[in-house]
């Protein structure tokens, strides 16, 4: 879980925690409950109730829970939805205790007595007096009305005496992609009290907490074209954050957001990507373009089937030419690679360069040729790259942000002396930064450790990557 603590007792301000993970919210508030000199109320906006049996450790459905059994939390006010009657009381109380069936009696009575279930329409007649208050945006996937929910929450929760603040967006619980992330900047931009804002943003490598976060993933993974930073996708972990909205970007970033732990490396690379102006001009430079882009290379692969030649396309291999671009264009189905071609930099000319690419995908070698019967199964892959930097060292990139290139001068052929691997396999498939290169070396056909041995001789090279993946017939 979260270590080196920032939340501070002396801090006038209230802090806001933000995650994906709503049980990153137990640490947070175990310290500042110490540090609040004893606030051990809590409101759960939450379409679940977060506790359970399962007692090996610390999770997103049991983190309140275990706040309840170890004393830091004695009251839970559960808020799963606007309004609710008798009858939906009854029937989230009898949730619980479900979920805390195989719990011994003792604990699960515990548990139970803590949690007072209410609608926030309630909420709003009870005087709690000092609370610290949780909000999952999982809650307003049934909400009626979401933006007035939102607005009547925000207004609810500024008025309180709260020095806590946690916000968990739960991507696995949501249904959504855009619908929820407008609620994520609406809920920020909203929000006008005054608070030290922090984020914690995950691993790169996260794994699944429950068979149904599992399922979940899986289900994304038979769409490829979620993996997008030009539409509302969900991913895991730490490139969830990396790929949401701008416009999102933009509100936390006013907030003044900065990591929860100060140590957090993969949080401050995320939010240095946030704020990195010449990667911002990028972007706004040439995203608008990648849906039309798209088209170019889904009408350049029919082209190829029916025979059509294409000329190749100036480009350049100098990676150290600066305002420099360089184009990839890919091929796939779910499962696999269909075909590729990259031209690293110099490009002139995109619209033409897109072209060709697609135009030498069709009949990568490394492949089968890719057949007319298949298309409908066929997603398309366009890369923009930006101009290429020497990497201090193996580790110095951002899987899912970062394109790497490989130069190996010991290579045994002409073809391997150079290897790409584009940032978009590493959101695709979760890759952790030493995944992403154990997969760059064994592209290259050399031992998948062969990174980390300097007598290899191996040289680095990144370029920041934007990317639009879509299927290739609509």
């Amino acid at each position: 879980m979260l270590c080196a603590l920032v939340f501070s007792c002396s801090a006038k301000k209230q802090m806001v925690f933000v995650s994906d993970r709503h049980g990153l919210s137990f640490d947070v508030v175990l310290h500042a409950e110490a540090a609040l000199k004893g606030c051990d109320t809590l409101v759960l906006f939450d379409q679940h109730n977060d506790v359970s049996s399962y007692d090996a450790e610390i999770t997103s459905f049991n983190w309140v829970g275990r706040l309840i059994e170890c004393g830091a939390i004695k009251k839970v006010y559960w808020v799963p939805a606007y309004k609710l009657d008798d009858f939906a009381k009854r029937a989230n109380q009898e949730y619980i205790k479900k979920n805390l069936s195989e719990l011994e009696d003792v604990r699960a009575e515990r548990i139970l007595n803590a949690f007072y279930i209410c609608g926030l329409d309630e909420l709003k007649r009870l005087n709690l007096g000092k609370v610290i208050v949780t909000f999952d945006f999982d809650v307003l996937c049934k909400a009626q009305e979401p933006a007035s929910f939102i607005a009547e929450a925000t207004t609810w929760i500024e008025a309180q005496n709260c020095r806590l603040l946690t916000l968990a967006f739960s991507s696995v619980y949501q249904d959504e992609p855009a619908e929820s992330l407008n609620w994520l900047e609406a809920f920020v931009r909203g929000y006008s009290k005054k608070a030290d804002w922090r984020i914690s943003c995950g691993n790169f490598d996260e794994k699944p907490e429950s068979n149904e976060e599992n399922e979940r993933w899986n289900l994304w993974k038979n769409e490829p074209e979620i993996y997008s930073r030009f539409d509302a996708g969900f991913y895991r972990g730490a490139y969830f954050w990396l790929n949401v909205p701008r416009s999102v970007q933009t509100e936390l970033i006013k907030k003044g957001i900065s990591p929860y732990n100060e140590n957090d490396s993969t949080t401050a690379e995320i939010l240095r990507i946030w704020k990195n102006e010449s990667y911002r001009a990028f972007y706004e430079k040439y995203s608008a373009e990648l849906p039309q882009y798209k088209e170019i290379a889904v009408k350049a692969l029919n082209d190829a089937l029916d025979g059509e030649i294409f000329p190749p396309v100036y480009s350049s291999s100098d990676l150290t030419a600066q305002d420099s671009v360089g184009v990839a264009v890919r091929f796939r189905t779910v499962q696999n690679d269909r075909g590729c071609l990259a031209l690293y930099c110099g490009i002139e000319d995109i619209e033409n360069a897109v072209r060709y690419c697609a135009y030498e995908a069709v009949k990568d070698p490394r492949y089968p040729h890719i057949e007319k019967s298949e298309l409908d199964k066929l997603y398309v892959n366009i890369s923009i790259f930006l101009s290429w930097q020497k990497m201090n060292g193996a580790l110095d990139f951002v899987p899912g942000f970062d394109s790497l290139i490989m130069d190996n001068p010991s290579a045994p052929t002409e073809d391997l002396k150079r290897t790409l691997l584009q940032a978009s396999v590493a959101t695709e498939r979760a890759y952790s930064t030493q995944d992403f290169l154990c997969r760059l070396c064994r592209k290259a056909k050399i031992d998948s450790a062969a990174w980390q041995n300097k007598a290899q001789n191996l040289e680095f090279h990144k370029a920041p990557t934007i990317t639009y993946t879509a299927k290739v017939l609509d």
